[in-house]
């Protein structure tokens, strides 16, 4: 793996620094990974757990000792009392707790299938717990990732605490800031692989994954201005909800450049080959350092773009966001040699209708109390760095010069003004 030759140019100074440091010497590379074979082990379905983020469970030993190697760090994993388990003769892998969400599922669910790649033959089935007394169907995109590595028709999903004759336990191939794998990027390589053999069907040179059609697209304003402006530069606007994750993967691997929004949908580049060409959009203020990572392990070399303006603190990884063509994107654009977008989306009026989209969404979520965590309170002088930029663009309306909603028109404030304009007329 070669580290990312990465431009940076395009993103706010602190936040620019911040990214240099997550592409720096603490995340390491290792080159072999262990296995751990432990006979009547116990698997535990997946508890919720203020202790982790995701929750506790994992696998105990013979002794009821759990095996730390079955967790996810500070994320997942840990014992916890149990009456009964159901008894099995079978001898599998355990690979962790199966995350329904697309990012993390990519990032830390499928981590140790590594292990599918070297001993398939050795493994009766693939052990997944999931949560405890839960009937959940692997089905879509996370079904056909499963089919693309040849082991769908074996995997077992625990919901109940589980005895087994055999279960081995590999290390994860990516731990977030701490180290990677080659082992993690054959993983992915083997899924592309797989969805390459297939019948040729019709690629592009650029394609742009949006979220426009993704279901959480009401916490985010101007996605529809991001669409027009790739799709007028020449890229093929991809919704990869909408298609299958063989087609995604193909037009992936197929493009010169590929262009996203910063989020769960640039993990998806873990599919591609190394030293791609690839832009990501920033949504937010703070940086993905998941994407960092990503960045080191396939040597990508990603154009960052902060297209994002912060006035609210809001959840991380989920807004709402608010998206325009910020004086960074408008650099990227002459330094690039592309097209501006049409000025539909770079008047005020749009301006306007954006802000409303967001400030609406800010108190459909958080009513009048605002999102703010430990996490953030960390990255507080890169907030402030984008808050003060909104403040400069956004200023008439934050500071109650204009009305920003219609009926504001009729506070005290603007009838005052509009009347001592109409008298000194």
């Amino acid at each position: 793996m070669m580290d990312p030759k990465s431009n940076l140019s395009y993103v706010r100074p602190m936040k620019r620094g911040e990214i240099a440091e997550a592409y720096g010497t603490g995340f390491q590379r290792r080159e072999n990974l262990e296995a751990y074979v432990l006979s009547n082990a116990v698997v535990l379905p997946r508890r919720a757990d203020v202790k982790c983020y995701h929750g506790i469970g994992g696998v105990l030993d013979q002794d009821g000792e759990y095996v730390e190697a079955s967790g996810l760090s500070e994320l997942f994993g840990g014992a916890y009392a149990y009456e009964n388990a159901v008894e099995s003769d079978r001898k599998v892998c355990f690979c962790g707790y199966l995350i329904f969400h697309w990012g993390h599922f990519l990032m830390e669910a499928v981590s140790r299938l590594w292990y599918a790649l070297e001993h398939d033959s050795e493994v009766e089935a693939y052990v997944f717990v999931v949560d405890e007394n839960s009937v959940p169907e692997v089905s879509g995109n996370y079904l056909e990732f499963f089919r693309l590595l040849g082991i769908a028709d074996r995997l077992l999903l625990v919901n109940v605490p589980t005895r087994f004759r055999e279960v081995t336990v590999p290390e994860r191939a990516f731990s977030k800031l701490r180290y990677y794998s080659p082992k993690f990027a054959d993983i992915f390589d083997a899924a592309a692989e797989a969805a390459e053999r297939t019948t040729e069907e019709e690629t592009f040179d650029r394609v742009y994954l949006s979220r426009n059609h993704f279901r959480g697209k009401d916490v985010e304003s101007g996605l529809d201005f991001l669409d027009h402006y790739f799709e007028k530069n020449g890229y093929r606007i991809l919704y990869p909800e909408e298609v299958s994750l063989g087609r995604m993967i193909r037009l992936l691997r197929a493009a010169k450049t590929v262009a996203s929004e910063s989020g769960t949908l640039t993990h998806n580049f873990l599919f591609m080959q190394p030293e791609k060409d690839c832009i990501i959009v920033e949504r937010q203020a703070t940086i993905n350092d998941y994407q960092c990572n990503v960045d080191v392990m396939r040597g990508l070399h990603p154009a960052y773009i902060d297209a994002n303006y912060e006035i609210y603190t809001t959840a991380v990884g989920y807004g709402p966001y608010l998206l325009a063509y910020t004086k960074w994107f408008r650099q990227f654009t002459q330094e690039r040699g592309y097209l501006p977008p049409d000025e539909k989306y770079t008047s005020e009026a749009y301006l306007n209708q954006c802000l409303r989209k967001y400030i609406r969404a800010c108190d459909k979520e958080y009513g009048y109390q605002r999102q703010y965590t430990a996490w953030q309170w960390i990255h507080r002088q890169t907030i402030m760095e984008a808050y003060d930029e909104a403040l400069e663009v956004f200023r008439p309306w934050l500071e109650k010069k204009k009305p920003l909603f219609w009926w504001q028109a009729f506070q005290p404030r603007y009838v005052k003004a509009w009347v001592k304009k109409i008298l000194k007329r």
